[in-house]
């Protein structure tokens, strides 16, 4: 290095202000977020909720029942074999159902059409006016 250049360094250090790095490093969200095993962590969640309510739901029908005592004088707390008939076994069929009427509404819905024919309304006109004057000849001419 020559002197020329040594100056111009001496001049650009003497300048330079003293700077601290007090920023968090740099975020990379594919470090730290990967969709695989966040699915497999919802399943494995999902799957331990729904273990968890069903043993609530047994120890809430063995409080309720209040562990009735035996003849030997023990407690017996283990749960009864009782099935619960759910009100919603025939909601899906009902709902099939209901899909069908609905279709079948719109289809006569879409078939509509607010055109009346010319003709049968003339037609329709004729026969009406034909009965009204046979009907009350004397009271009304059309």
């Amino acid at each position: 290095m020559d002197k020329k250049t040594y100056k111009k360094y001496k001049r650009r250090i003497t300048k330079t202000k003293a700077l601290v790095d007090n920023k968090p490093p740099k975020f990379k969200v594919s470090v730290y977020y990967k969709p695989h095993t966040m699915k497999s962590e919802k399943n494995r969640i999902l799957q331990l909720d729904k273990e968890n309510m069903k043993l609530l739901r047994r120890m809430n029908i063995i409080t309720r029942l209040e562990a009735s005592i035996t003849n030997f004088g023990t407690v017996d707390c283990w749960l009864p074999k009782i099935k619960y008939k759910s009100r919603m076994d025939n909601q899906e069929v009902g709902n099939k159902q209901l899909m069908k009427e609905n279709k079948r509404l719109l289809r006569k819905i879409c078939r509509t059409s607010s055109d009346y024919p010319t003709v049968e309304f003339i037609q329709s006109w004729k026969n009406l006016k034909m009965k009204i004057q046979s009907k009350y000849r004397q009271i009304i001419i059309l």
